[in-house]
Parts: structure tokens; sequence; C-alpha cells
């Protein structure tokens, strides 16, 4: 295996063969006629990606993305773990892998960068507090009017959204990791996690019983996203033949067994009619 600047580990070649060509190829299409495979570029963040003993990508996220692969006729793919959440779009875009894997948020600054396929999913938002949430900790607001320390990851939409909510800098610890975030939960150096769901609750399924989620009831509708494969804005051909795979997997049963012990469910199955352009619209 060759080896990535920015911090990156080459994993295992986990698959064989090669996709069907386009009229008008993009970079990735000329990678795959020369026999290369399809790079997936993704952190360890359980249960959205990560990566099997035998060096397969697992989570509900990368499942998605193979699965959707193998059924737009692509299978021949490589696995590469990056170590900063922060550097999953600048290395993309520097041709260091071909998708980012392990569902990124659709956000409208994000399009201006890279291309995204459709939807994957429909997420929400919550905070990981101590258990009986002592400080009533449910919103953007009762951080700010509490004077809660709240913690996230850099680039992370937990960060996007504390900021558009005016949560003071000064109430803000923004970390490089999920792990980091944790430790600080552990130490209480800070209040509260603020996170999408499925982060949220792996990182309280790992804290024993000594945090819990807050009540997504009161979060209000903006809080929805809907994360989606991420390619370079010049391989929008692929993007098209990887999205009719996409749509024969997604909601499949096949798929819905796949990422069942992720915590995947039908509910997060997004609405046909949401695309990647919307969404980059209104996101």
């Amino acid at each position: 295996m060759k080896s990535f600047a920015m911090g990156m580990a080459a994993a295992l070649v986990t698959a064989t063969g090669i996709g069907t060509g386009a009229a008008k190829a993009g970079p990735l299409m000329d990678r795959i006629e020369a026999g290369e495979p399809i790079r997936l570029g993704y952190i360890s963040a359980p249960p959205w990606c990560g990566q099997g003993p035998d060096g397969t990508p697992n989570g509900f996220a990368n499942e998605i993305v193979v699965g959707s692969l193998k059924a737009a006729g692509f299978d021949n793919i490589e696995s590469i773990i990056l170590t900063d959440w922060a550097g999953v779009i600048p290395a993309l875009n520097a041709g260091q892998y071909d998708i980012a894997s392990c569902g990124l948020y659709i956000l409208g600054e994000r399009c201006q960068n890279m291309a995204f396929a459709n939807p994957l999913g429909v997420m929400g938002m919550a905070f990981v507090v101590p258990a009986g949430n002592p400080q009533g900790i449910n919103t953007v607001e009762d951080v700010i009017e509490k004077g809660i320390k709240l913690s996230t990851t850099a680039g992370s939409a937990g960060q996007k959204y504390a900021k558009e909510g005016n949560v003071p800098e000064g109430q803000m610890t923004i970390l490089t990791s999920d792990a980091e975030v944790f430790a600080a939960m552990n130490s209480g150096r800070v209040d509260a996690a603020l996170y999408n769901y499925f982060t949220s609750k792996e990182l309280v399924d790992r804290s024993n019983g000594k945090f819990e989620l807050s009540d997504m009831s009161k979060m209000p509708i903006d809080t929805k996203n809907w994360p989606a494969a991420g390619f370079r804005p010049d391989d929008a051909d692929f993007v098209e033949l990887y999205n009719e795979g996409q749509k024969k997997y997604l909601g499949s049963e096949e798929m819905l067994a796949v990422v069942e012990d992720d915590g995947f469910t039908e509910m997060n199955i997004p609405d046909p009619s949401v695309t990647a352009d919307w969404v980059c619209e209104n996101r």
C-alpha cells in the first residue's frame, strides 16, 4: 500500500473488479478505467464509520456507500483511515482519496467545495449530558442562558449549529476528535457535548450510565440534517452513476439488515424527493 500525507494510513484492498465507464470521464472514472481502486476516506467514528479487523469498512454510512457502489457495478474498493476530521474535505480535494464515505452532512458552505451524492439518511442532533440532566440542557438557548461549557469537534455540524445559535466562544471547547470530547466530559472540563444523534448515542453508550441524551423533541426542526457521500466537484459524472446505485440499494431489505446493528432504521431513510441540490440550497 502507498503511504499518504496529512496523517492518513492506508488499509486493505477489500474487493476486486472494475466498474463501467462514462462518456465524459472525470478523474475518478479515469482511475477506474485504468484498473485503479475507488478509495474511500473516513475517520473512525462508530456507528457511522470504522474498519473491521480484516480492514473492511464498516458502520452504517460506510456500509451504505459500499452497497450503493456495488449496486452501481463497482466493487474494486480501497479503505483509507483518516486521523483528522477537519482534514477530510481538503484531503479529498487534494486527490488523496476519492469518496468521503463517513456521511458528511450536506451543508451550503461544503457544497461550494465538493460534490455530494443524494442523501443516504436523515438525522437530528442531541446533546450529551450528565445522567439525570441536572442542568436541564436541551437547547442551544439553555446552553447560553445557563453558561454551559459545551464541546464538540472541529468542522462538525455541532460546531456550526452552536456558532449559528450564538453560543459565546468562551463557552465552547472545540477539540479534534470524539475521544477528546468524551475525555473532557468524563473529567468535568465541559458540561455537555453536541453532535448528531448517532454520535451522541455512541458516547452515551460508552459512558456506562454516566451520560444520557438530551430530550431531542425540544430541538428545533432546523437541527435536521442529511448526510451523504462526498466527491470532488470534477467527478460529477461518477456521482450520477453512484446515485443510481444508491437508489437501488437504499431502503432495501439487504441494506436494512446490514445496518441494523448500527441503530440505523427505516425512520432514517430520507424522502426520495430530497436531493443533494435541494439540501445545498436549504442548509
